[in-house]
């Protein structure tokens, strides 16, 4: 019989609940071939991988998330503290067949993960800590590295943003404008977009020759700037470069 809620589902929602489906299955594999009972994934990136881009790093910048996944062959859990639980619940991986493991905010994660792991062997993407698992953490980011249908989607869809931002910031500064307004104007252009600037340079005249990696500063642009953005968006990111000159471009 058809499901009478069928036509309620959220098609969004849906295509995440595969995405995390299949890398669910990624694991299992990975769980077999190893010997190890579950796996623990605590960076960002690999968290919002898992999660088919749920926003759970602890800031814009970190390295680490502010839960830690717990995954095994049967089930996938969040580790979170009571703080944040209602909003990672709510906002982040409703529907996607996750189970709550809530902490007290001052409680270490890693209690949790060892009553889950109690007598079992698992391995974890964390760097060196005194934590009772084993780290590994380039066999789990290979994991990563076939690039599922919504991944391929998305990646698509931010590097179409990305570019459209960069350029629309191009055709709109003027000459005397500072490299740091010209960031600004970017910034906000992609934040709109919920695309987080993880990497922003703007570098104008001879800036770009004389340093290899330059950031932005307070610098007029009279003649040239290049522009450089990396922008992350669901856990993916894309770079984008463009150079605008005022004048005949050097040979």
């Amino acid at each position: 019989m058809p499901d009478p809620a069928a036509d309620h589902r959220d098609p969004a929602l849906t295509r995440r609940r595969e995405d995390v489906e299949e890398k669910h299955r990624r694991v299992i594999a990975y769980l077999d071939e190893t010997g190890n009972d579950a796996v623990v994934l605590g960076r960002s990136d690999s968290v919002a991988w898992f999660t088919a881009g749920g926003d759970l790093g602890q800031d814009l910048g970190s390295d680490v998330g502010a839960v830690l996944l717990y995954i095994n062959r049967d089930s996938r859990a969040i580790v979170t503290d009571n703080v944040q639980s209602a909003r990672v619940f709510e906002e982040e991986v409703a529907g996607l067949g996750f189970q709550l493991k809530e902490r007290s905010w001052f409680d270490e994660p890693g209690k949790i993960i060892t009553e889950l792991g109690h007598k079992r062997r698992f391995v974890s993407d964390l760097g060196p800590c005194p934590c009772p698992w084993t780290r590994g953490l380039e066999p789990l980011r290979a994991l990563r590295w076939p690039m599922t249908v919504l991944e391929r989607r998305r990646l698509r869809e931010l590097g179409r943003t990305v570019t459209l931002a960069v350029e629309a910031t191009c055709r709109n500064f003027v000459r005397g404008e500072r490299e740091a307004d010209v960031a600004g104007h970017l910034a906000h252009r992609l934040l709109r977009e919920a695309v987080v600037p993880v990497d922003l340079r703007v570098s104008a005249d001879d800036r770009p020759a004389r340093y290899r990696r330059p950031t932005f500063k307070a610098a007029p642009i009279q003649r040239r700037a290049t522009i450089t953005v990396t922008g992350r968006r669901h856990g993916l990111c894309a770079s984008v470069t463009r150079t605008v000159s005022f004048g005949p471009v050097d040979e």
